[in-house]
């Protein structure tokens, strides 16, 4: 299940990701992303992660086609886990995405937000 909502007056667009993502759901977040991106030319993500299920096989290649197109229209995204691992995946894989990455604790929630609020690059 996911869930997609945009911070009003801003450009921050939250998902929330709890357990697997159906082909359908992963449709709709992509158009409304795209849509988001249409409205403010760049935008900055809050992903929520309560439990990662995965998506299906058939979404791949949209995600790598998706992230290939906007990899320049997302300038900041914050991963909101218990996950420790995705801590790490955001810090390797950080140098190689234009958008700034950064892992945040549930607990820390309002300072990702924040960050994610924060003017400049």
């Amino acid at each position: 299940m996911i869930a997609i909502q945009e911070l009003a007056g801003t450009n921050v667009v939250e998902l929330v990701i709890d357990g697997p993502v159906s082909a359908a759901e992963f449709d709709e977040i992509v158009a409304r992303l795209e849509a988001a991106i249409s409205t403010h030319g760049k935008i900055r993500v809050l992903e929520l992660i309560k439990e990662l299920g995965g998506v299906p096989p058939s979404k791949w290649w949209d995600d790598l086609k998706f992230g290939y197109r906007h990899m320049r229209d997302i300038e900041r995204a914050a991963i909101v886990a218990e996950q420790r691992w995705l801590e790490v995946f955001a810090n390797l894989v950080n140098p190689f995405f234009s958008a700034k990455l950064k892992y945040f604790k549930p607990a820390e929630i309002e300072q990702a937000r924040a960050w994610l609020l924060e003017s400049g690059e």
